[in-house]
C-alpha cells in the first residue's frame, strides 16, 4: 500500500503533467487522453510513469478520468493537497465505554442493536459501527 505522503507527490506529478499538456494546447479531456495513452504505452518520463501508479488509493490500471482530475483539482485548491481524507482512529476510551461494557457484561448473549437501545438513553449519538467497533477491539485484546 502507499503512503499518503507517496500518494500526495504521484497525484502532485501527474496534476501538473497534465495542466502543462494542456498549456501547451488543446483541451484538459485531450491533456488526460494523451496522459491515458502515453501511460499505457509507457512513454511517459519515468519517474512520472512509477508515481503515476501511486497516485490512486487501491491497485488498478491506472487510468486518469475527468471526474477523478476534477476531483484532485478541486481538493488541491480547497485544501492545498489532492490527498483523500482518511479517518483516524479512535485513540483513548469515550466515556460511553463503560457503560457498554457493563452492559455487555450483565448479559453477554444479547444482540448490539439491543445493547445500543439501551446506550441510546444516555447517550443518543452513538451509532451501530462504533459499538461493534469498540467490541471488536475489546474481542481481539481478550483472544490475545
Amino acid at each position: 500500500m502507499t503512503s499518503l505522503a507517496e500518494m500526495g507527490e504521484a497525484r502532485a506529478r501527474v496534476l501538473d503533467y497534465v495542466e502543462q499538456t494542456h498549456k501547451a494546447g488543446g483541451s484538459i479531456a485531450a491533456a488526460i487522453s494523451w496522459f491515458n495513452v502515453q501511460y499505457a504505452a509507457r512513454r511517459l518520463p519515468k519517474t512520472l510513469q512509477r508515481k503515476a501508479a501511486l497516485a490512486w488509493q487501491k491497485p488498478r490500471d491506472c487510468i486518469l478520468t475527468e471526474s477523478t482530475y476534477g476531483k484532485w483539482v478541486k481538493q488541491r485548491k480547497e485544501r492545498g493537497h489532492s490527498l483523500p481524507l482518511v479517518r483516524q482512529k479512535e485513540v483513548g476510551s469515550q466515556p460511553w465505554h463503560s457503560l457498554a461494557h457493563s452492559i455487555r457484561q450483565r448479559s453477554p448473549k444479547q444482540k448490539h442493536k439491543a445493547m445500543l437501545a439501551q446506550l441510546h438513553k444516555t447517550y443518543p449519538d452513538i451509532s451501530i459501527h462504533q459499538l461493534r467497533r469498540l467490541y471488536a477491539v475489546i474481542d481481539k485484546e481478550l483472544a490475545q
